[in-house]
Formats: structure tokens, sequence, C-alpha cells
């Protein structure tokens, strides 16, 4: 496992200047490439006015969501801290730093905290090395996503105009920019609704069975990221199931696949599973370093 010294996370924190723009950029210079050949690009930015700023918005929620995240905030939060070093244990070890292995749900402080963010960070950590850019990038990714998606969303629905506004509002939203840089494991549970909710209106608009199961899919993945979406999920996944089978957009088998593929992760993680997977692990705490 790598460890970045202060020069390593100086030229992460370039590279991720870099992608920002070069990734916000691609909203208005692919569709150009792809007419270049019949429009210059001073002709194609006279039609795409509305495009171009939507592509400058982009860049800036990117930045603002990725940019210097080992310094600001300051620090890291007890919760941030927590999850890091879990996703530490699980990764070089096997094992929670409460001896629990490979667990769905973490101990933590003794209260309890969504594992899935734990296991998001392991991928960085083994790029980065154990530090705040490792444990606050994947949320920040995450946010990123979620304007992008935002984005087409409101396109599909509305058209550029208000797409730019929607995205003009979410890029410099106190809420979301906050957010995105805190590596709170909770803090997953409203992009992943978001998410799943923009594959349910691709899978109705377009009518693709994928999208409908996709996102059933990322609901009962959100299960593992916030504890309270238990009572979100079961009244909006049946909710939802009445609608398409009312309307005929799934037939009885695709409601019985979409209510089992949701409920599947929310089972894995409950109380019970939760308490078996703890007495069968009582101790496996002989490897584990101290926080120091």
């Amino acid at each position: 496992m790598v460890q970045l010294t202060q020069t390593g996370k100086i030229l992460v924190n370039i590279l991720l200047i870099v992608l920002s723009v070069l990734c916000g950029s691609l909203l208005f210079f692919v569709p150009w490439l792809k007419r270049r050949k019949e429009l210059s690009l001073k002709r194609f930015f006279a039609e795409n006015r509305l495009r171009f700023f939507a592509s400058i918005v982009l860049i800036a929620g990117f930045l603002t969501r990725v940019a210097f995240l080992d310094l600001l905030p300051g620090g890291l939060n007890q919760d941030e801290a927590s999850a890091g070093y879990d996703a530490y244990a699980i990764l070089k070890y096997g094992v929670d730093r409460n001896g629990m292995k490979y667990p769905v749900h973490l101990i933590a402080w003794g209260s309890g905290q969504n594992a899935l963010y734990s296991y998001l960070c392991m991928p960085f950590m083994l790029a980065l090395g154990v530090n705040e850019l490792s444990v606050r990038l994947p949320m920040a990714i995450v946010g990123c996503v979620s304007l992008v998606l935002l984005y087409r969303l409101l396109k599909r629905g509305y058209g550029e105009r208000i797409a730019l506004l929607g995205l003009a509002f979410l890029a410099i939203c106190p809420w979301h920019l906050m957010k995105s840089r805190w590596g709170l494991e909770s803090n997953l549970f409203p992009d992943l609704v978001f998410w799943g909710f923009c594959l349910l209106m691709k899978g109705i608009d377009d009518d693709r069975k994928a999208a409908f199961f996709l996102s059933s899919f990322v609901f009962g993945l959100s299960a593992y990221s916030y504890g309270t979406s238990y009572f979100f999920l079961f009244f909006f996944v049946v909710a939802v199931l009445v609608y398409l089978f009312v309307k005929k957009r799934v037939c009885g088998g695709g409601c019985l696949f979409i209510c089992v593929s949701s409920a599947v992760c929310p089972c894995r993680s409950s109380p019970s599973s939760i308490s078996i997977s703890r007495a069968g692990n009582p101790s496996a705490f002989s490897a584990l370093p101290s926080l120091s």
C-alpha cells in the first residue's frame, strides 16, 4: 500500500483539477467533435450557448468538490476517521477494528456505522494510501456524478434552459457541496436514491427493463448507506411496483424480480444477520494496529 508524501498530495490535487476541467469540457466538445466536419467550432458555439455555459458550470461544480480535499475541510471528522480506519483494517487484515470479518454493518464507536462507504474507500486506499484524500475522494466523485445525472434528467424532461438552472443550483448548493467534500458514510444515501430514481425514469421513458432492474439494485444497495433507508425504501419500492404494474410497464414476474433485488441488500444487513456475524467472529484484534 502506497503512502503519499506532501509532494504526492500536491500532484494528486493537480491531477484532479486537470481531470475536472477535461471531464466538464466533454459536455460541450464531444457533440462538436461528432459534427466538426459540418460545423466550425465558432458556429457550434453560437448554436449551443446553453450547452457551453452548462459545461462551465459543470467544471466549476467538479472543481469545488474534488480540489484540495486534504485541506478543506481541515482535519478529519471523527466519523470520517472511523470509516477510514475500518476500511484500512478490512482491506489489510480482513476484519474491522472490532474483529468482525468482512462486516455488513460496522460497530464503530459502539452505536453502529454503515459499511458501504468503507468498502468504497478501499480501492482509493490501495492507490493513494491512508490519508484524507483516499477517505474523501469517493464521496466527491459520487457528488460529481450526481451533477451530471441531474443535468441529463432535467434536460430530458424540461429542456436545456431548466437543466442549466438546476445544474447551477446544485453546483453551488451549500448542502450538496459540503456533503460531497465530507467523507461521512450516511451522505451516500441521497445520491444513491437519486441515481436509482434517474434509472427508474429512464426505464419508464424508454421502456427498458434493464434500467428498472438496475434501479432496484441501486435502491437495495442504498440500504448499506444509511439506517433510516429501511423506512423509506419499503414505502417507495412498494409504491413504484404498484405504479409499474398498473401502467403495465412490467409484468408480475418483473415486479417480483424488482422486489427481490431491492430487498436482498437490506435483508443481508438486517439486525439479525449482524448479530449472527458478531456471534460467529468473537475476536480478531491481535493483528490490528492501534489508532495513532
